[in-house]
C-alpha cells in the first residue's frame, strides 16, 4: 500500500538530510508517497511533536493510493 499523508493541510515532501527534519508542503505535487513503514515512522515523529508541543496537530490524514492498471 502507498499513501499520502497530510499534517494540518500540508502535504509530506520528503526529508532535509542535513538539518534531519521532516518537510511538509501546500503543494500537492510536491507530495511523496510512502510505504507503510515509512508512515508509521511519519506518524511516530509528528506524535512526539504534539506531545512535546513543538508542532500542534490539528488534523493528521493518511490517503491511500490504489495502484493503476495499465491497459495496453
Amino acid at each position: 500500500m502507498k499513501a499520502r499523508i497530510v499534517l494540518n493541510g500540508e502535504f509530506y515532501a520528503g526529508e532535509d538530510k542535513e538539518k534531519n527534519k521532516l518537510i511538509f508542503s501546500p503543494d500537492r505535487r510536491k507530495a511523496v508517497l510512502v510505504d507503510e513503514r515509512r508512515e508509521r515512522f511519519i506518524t511516530q515523529t509528528v506524535l512526539g511533536w504534539n506531545m512535546s508541543g513543538e508542532r500542534k496537530l490539528k488534523r493528521y490524514e493518511v490517503l491511500e493510493v490504489k495502484e493503476e492498471t495499465k491497459v495496453v
